[in-house]
């Protein structure tokens, strides 16, 4: 499997931009709706105190009516603002796209990883 994160910067204001892998429902999926193989691609912003400024997912082969609707959908992005490594889990997950909202997840965690480096 590919390395939790692809790219990772610190701006001059201080703050990160991490690039991270989430195993949403391409790789976690039931076999009979056909995964894809493919993990969720996430760019995070990370405040220089570790909150999340803004994210938004980059890549994905998840379901389209489902995980793929739901990563097209801004809400989504918008509940995790302001969440630190501490609380970005407390986000509920959303009926339907179980899967993906894991991975999305997975990803944070990953780039929360990189971001304690």
């Amino acid at each position: 499997m590919k390395e939790a994160s692809l790219s990772a910067k610190k701006t001059a204001s201080g703050n990160y931009i991490i690039e991270a892998y989430g195993k949403g429902f391409g790789i976690n999926g039931d076999k009979y709706y056909n995964p894809s193989g493919k993990q969720i691609i996430v760019k995070v912003c990370i405040s220089a105190d570790g909150a999340i400024i803004d994210s938004e997912t980059t890549f994905e082969k998840e379901t389209p009516d489902f995980g793929g609707s739901l990563l097209a959908n801004t809400e989504f992005y918008e509940a995790y603002k302001g969440k630190t490594e501490e609380n970005y889990s407390s986000v509920e997950n959303y009926s339907g796209a179980t899967y993906t909202g894991k991975g999305y997840k997975d990803a944070l965690k990953n780039a929360f990883a990189v971001f304690k480096l």
